[in-house]
């Protein structure tokens, strides 16, 4: 996917900042998802990597039920970022390209990916997912939504301000395969029907090996 289909989809997302802060701070539809992921954690001190973090209401939410935890947050958005310190001044963040994380340079005991991989190509969540076998602690947990389908599909997506992000669908069977082939666990499968667009929302959540 070229650069450029990139910049537009990360454009709009930091120009439309509030209004998602709006539509998803207080949604409580993936809580249980998130339960799970927090009981396969080693401690309730664990250090956590959140990627696209957004306004942070994910890592709001993990902080009232585990207060210490360890988290970083990280979101291409700067105006995201703004949003997730005003909200979570107990948390740090960072501007930072989902597909630059291996540049980090530290581990984690689990790392949360929420809705990055419908905005990365094939081949750059394919990166993403070697990167989090490699920024992971041993049995460190990992989570992971996205839009099942056939990749085909994908292409841009137009909001009501005409402001547009390229969406991408990814097939279960093939992340499935791709989180075996680096070192994970097979995954617990979750879904959660988010009616207000009329579709199904998958999550993984598995265990390094």
């Amino acid at each position: 996917m070229s650069e450029d289909i990139y910049k537009e989809t990360f454009d709009t997302w930091d120009k439309m900042s509030d209004l998602y802060q709006q539509k998803f701070m207080h949604i409580d539809i993936y809580n249980e998802t998130y339960d799970v992921f927090l009981n396969l954690l080693s401690s309730d001190e664990s250090s956590l990597l959140e990627l696209g973090c957004g306004p942070g209401n994910i890592t709001q939410y993990l902080l009232k039920q585990k207060p210490e935890l360890k988290i970083l947050g990280t979101d291409i958005s700067p105006n995201m970022i703004e949003r997730a310190k005003l909200n979570n001044p107990q948390a740090e963040f960072a501007v930072l390209d989902s597909r630059e994380i291996d540049k980090l340079g530290k581990r984690f005991d689990g790392i949360v990916v929420g809705f990055c991989l419908p905005y990365l190509s094939d081949s750059d969540a394919k990166k993403l997912i070697n990167d989090c076998d490699a920024l992971l602690n041993e049995h460190g947990a990992l989570y992971i939504s996205f839009v099942a389908g056939p990749y085909s599909k994908s292409g841009f997506k137009t909001n009501s301000y005409g402001d547009r992000v390229y969406f991408h669908y990814h097939e279960k069977e093939a992340l499935g395969k791709l989180l075996s082939e680096n070192n994970f666990e097979p995954a617990i499968e979750m879904e959660v029907p988010f009616a207000q667009q009329g579709e199904v929302h998958n999550i993984f959540i598995s265990k390094k090996k």
